[in-house]
């Protein structure tokens, strides 16, 4: 797997989560929350397929569904899962729409870590 990192907003402080944790189903929500150091709040970055994966679900990665966030099956070429990072900002690579972000390195299972990237 590659590294991990744990999303932040620059405006609040939190991070994106998942709701319920690893019994998340498909279309379950991407909210944020409070950094609890929680696997569900820790993501990967496939750059080839432009997703954000989580830790937590195996081939699950961010979708958007009806304007909302929220996780599903990884899906090859379906645009509403594709993302890249532009320094701070995730933007969807289909329609350019951002948000800025902290992207801090999350290492491993119970590491933390704080390095920007």
């Amino acid at each position: 797997m590659s590294a991990l990192y744990i999303i932040t907003s620059q405006s609040n402080g939190l991070v994106l989560d998942i709701a319920d944790g690893k019994r998340s189903p498909p279309g379950s929500p991407v909210y944020t929350n409070a950094d609890k150091n929680f696997l569900s709040q820790k993501w990967a970055i496939d750059t080839d397929a432009g997703t954000i994966n989580t830790y937590l679900t195996g081939n699950f990665c961010m979708d958007i569904e009806d304007d909302q966030l929220v996780i599903n099956p990884f899906q090859s070429g379906k645009h509403s899962q594709q993302c890249e990072r532009k320094g701070l900002t995730i933007f969807n690579r289909n329609n350019n729409y951002g948000s800025s972000s902290y992207w801090k390195r999350g290492g491993s299972k119970g590491d933390r870590g704080s390095t920007k990237c």
